[in-house]
């Protein structure tokens, strides 16, 4: 699920199916079910509201992105573009802050950077050992924010492709991260229904210490924790 921005629109995704959906009335306004591959496995609409991005694909199988007019009425949108963003599933994906540029965390341990206009690879950043679950931008889309199946909650610098900092120690794999307002603190939730907080931000390079960071729990949920989001 995902809202616009401005609160018209809800979209939702399942097997070969997006359907979006009136913020006020919640009634269904469209259906797009040709030109996708699987089930959706992320959404998220641009700053601007103008432009929808979805991930579809399927377990062991490619993930691909596609962004498209969410006004448009024809199925498939008419000038979607899609294209082969992981060699696993997308499962997350987000816009920087001007919505120039796409971020996507795959199955393949891989978080890759877009350029929205020409869907050019900016960057890859590889350091997961197993599916990265979650990622975000920072406030100006110069670092990112990486966790996933292998427990670890990651730091990276876009120019240089480098980890400058490693966060925490959790002791569950990391679902889902937000780095809201000024950046200066990074938010992460994860599988064991931690709620946790990481401030006082530090980089580094090389072999110094990967405490780079200090953590707060601010909550203990029953059960697994899977969204958090930074609105």
């Amino acid at each position: 699920l995902a809202w616009s921005h401005d609160g018209q629109r809800l979209v939702s995704g399942g097997f070969r199916r997006v359907r979006i959906w009136s913020g006020d009335s919640l009634a269904t306004e469209r259906e797009i079910t040709h030109g996708l591959s699987g089930r959706i496995t992320a959404l998220e609409f641009s700053p601007d509201d103008s432009t929808l991005a979805l991930a579809d694909g399927g377990n062991g199988r490619p993930g691909y992105v596609r962004l498209l007019d969410p006004a448009v009425t024809s199925d498939p949108p008419a000038s979607m573009k899609s294209w082969r963003a992981h060699a696993d599933t997308v499962f997350d994906l987000e816009f920087s802050r001007d919505g120039t540029r796409l971020l996507t965390a795959g199955g393949d341990q891989l978080v890759r950077v877009w350029d929205v206009a020409s869907r050019r690879e900016l960057a890859v950043l590889e350091g997961h050992t197993a599916q990265v679950l979650a990622a975000a931008f920072n406030t100006n889309a110069t670092q990112v924010v990486s966790g996933g199946a292998d427990r670890q909650l990651k730091v990276w610098d876009i120019a240089t492709k480098e980890k400058i900092i490693s966060l925490g120690g959790p002791v569950a794999s990391i679902t889902s991260v937000a780095w809201p307002g000024d950046g200066a603190s990074i938010l992460a939730v994860t599988d064991a229904g931690a709620v946790l907080r990481y401030t006082q931000l530090k980089s580094h390079t090389g072999e110094q210490s990967s405490a780079s960071g200090d953590e707060r729990r601010l909550a203990e949920l029953p059960d697994s924790a899977l969204c958090i989001s930074k609105y």
